[in-house]
Formats: C-alpha cells, sequence, structure tokens
C-alpha cells in the first residue's frame, strides 16, 4: 500500500508478486475446485503439495511428463494443476475466480495480459450466462488489476 501511495508502480508490483508468491507456499492443489483428486494425492505422494512446488517443478512441457511419468498422475490434470497454480499468481484469482478464468478460456497470463479489462469481464460474463458457472465475474477494478499483474509478472508455463 505504501508503495501504490507513493505511486511507485514498479515497487507496488513488485511487492504484490511477492506476497503472492509467499501465500502460494502454503496454498495447496486440492483445493482447487473440480480438479483430479487422484492426481493431486499422486502428486502428493512424491512431495507436490502446493502451488509453489508445482511450478517450480512443472515449468517446463518436459518437467511436466517427467512428473506424469514418475507420480502416475495424468498429463492433463497436471497441465489444468499448472495453469491454475500459475493463475493464482493473480490477486483475487485463487479457487473459484481462478476456475471460472480457467473455464472461459482465460487460462495464462498472456491469454489475459492481450486484452483489456472491459474485454475480461465480458468474456467472464459470458461464459457464466452461458453456463450457469456458480461465481461471479470481476469488477472492473478487479479486472484490471488481473490484466495489469498479467502483464507485469513473467511467464512460468515454457
Amino acid at each position: 500500500m505504501y508503495y501504490e501511495f507513493k505511486q511507485l508502480t514498479t515497487m507496488e508490483k513488485t511487492a504484490r508478486e511477492w506476497m503472492e508468491y509467499v501465500q502460494n507456499e502454503t496454498r495447496k492443489l486440492r483445493e482447487f475446485p473440480e480438479v483430479d483428486q487422484a492426481s493431486v494425492k499422486k502428486l502428493s505422494a512424491i512431495g507436490i503439495l502446493t502451488i509453489n512446488q508445482l511450478l517450480m517443478a512443472g515449468c517446463m512441457q518436459e518437467k511436466r511428463e517427467a512428473l506424469a511419468k514418475k507420480s502416475g498422475a495424468s498429463l492433463d490434470a497436471i497441465a489444468e494443476l499448472f495453469k491454475l497454480s500459475d493463475l493464482s499468481r493473480l490477486p483475487e484469482l485463487k479457487k473459484v475466480r481462478g476456475r471460472l478464468f480457467y473455464e472461459a478460456g482465460l487460462d495464462t497470463l498472456d491469454s489475459i495480459a492481450a486484452l483489456e479489462p472491459e474485454e475480461v469481464q465480458k468474456i467472464l460474463q459470458a461464459y457464466i450466462d452461458e453456463t450457469g458457472f456458480d461465481g461471479s465475474a470481476p469488477t472492473f477494478s478487479e479486472a484490471q488489476v488481473a490484466v495489469t499483474m498479467a502483464r507485469f509478472l513473467p511467464e512460468r508455463i515454457i
């Protein structure tokens, strides 16, 4: 908040990124709604329990394939968990909201960064209206933060 008040945009974004990283140290993969819990258990058995652990262990396609082979978890489930984990680095995109972005096709930071906040809102609201998804689209300011941070954060999916 200090950096925001002082209008030190780069420092504000860096502080937000660090706060998200620290919070994701304890967030468990099993907390994501509608994921393959059998694959989560298999990853857990090889020591991959948290969002940050998966982001570090699965940052490249080859590494995700190796995780699937080592754990016995489905490669598709690992890819989904990885994308949800990457999305959770954005403020306010944790469980349900992260699932909403993922289901609506905004499943990477690049796909969010390429849009304007109004477009993000429209896409998500249209998805909610079409599917009856049990969640709400972000407010304009929430969408604005998501787009801004998606443009700022380094890409994790390789």
